[in-house]
């Protein structure tokens, strides 16, 4: 069983580009794990943009059965 979530790291789509009004090629994606290493599932995550400008859309949402949580 899974405990609190302690840490988040990046799973996938990290440092990417696009042009305006565009989707990036992969979608972004984080794994929230607990202080043992286990995944832990329905965590909130928000994505956001950290710089350069530009929006995140479907950016709130909650980890699956693994841990990972993706963007939209």
């Amino acid at each position: 069983t899974a405990g609190r979530p302690a840490a988040i790291a990046i799973q996938g789509g990290n440092n990417q580009t696009g042009k305006v009004g565009q989707t990036v090629a992969v979608r972004p994606s984080v794994v929230v794990r607990d202080a043992g290493g286990n995944p832990v599932p329905n965590a909130n995550v928000v994505f956001s943009v950290g710089s350069g400008g530009g929006t995140v859309i479907g950016g709130v949402t909650t980890t699956d059965a693994q841990g990972v949580a993706t963007v939209g």
